[in-house]
């Protein structure tokens, strides 16, 4: 039988490495040889990791939450930019923006005679902007006539 500090250890071996390659069963017998416990006794761990973490989670406001989640998130930024991965880079820069509620909308001109009308102009955007775009989740858009051209100001989120 461990004692509280090699139980301790333990709980901290099974916690930092869910952190950095998640759960599965190869993690578990992973871990499971790693410490020379049986893979019953890693799931028990990883249960009070769990209980632990929902614990601690419960007692934060959602200003520190929100804290929590960017300091994550920029070490996560700050390790992709050292390997170079650069889309998961400005994917990161995405995710913050939004978190901290600072993304703004986007301008799009769309080139149309101005008799063309307002439907047309929006129905252009709209196909122009799925076909660059698969993660389009919800759009407002305004198209307003200026000088010749239909411009959408567009906010998408």
């Amino acid at each position: 039988m461990a004692d509280s500090r090699e139980v301790s250890r333990r709980l901290d071996v099974v916690e930092e490495t869910i952190r950095e390659h998640g759960w599965s069963g190869a993690v578990c017998r992973k871990l499971a040889t790693q410490l020379g416990v049986n893979e019953r006794t890693v799931r028990g761990y990883r249960q009070r990791v769990v209980q632990e973490q929902a614990a601690a989670y419960q007692s934060l406001s959602p200003e520190e939450d929100r804290a929590e989640f960017l300091t994550d998130l920029m070490r996560q930024i700050r390790g992709a930019e050292k390997d170079r991965k650069w889309g998961s880079v400005f994917g990161g820069m995405a995710i913050r923006a939004k978190v901290m509620g600072i993304e703004a909308p986007t301008r799009l001109e769309i080139v149309s005679r101005q008799d063309e009308g307002e439907q047309k102009a929006r129905g252009l955007w709209r196909r122009r902007s799925l076909e660059q775009s698969d993660d389009v989740i919800d759009v407002e858009a305004e198209v307003v006539e200026s000088e010749g051209q239909a411009v959408a100001l567009i906010e998408s989120g």
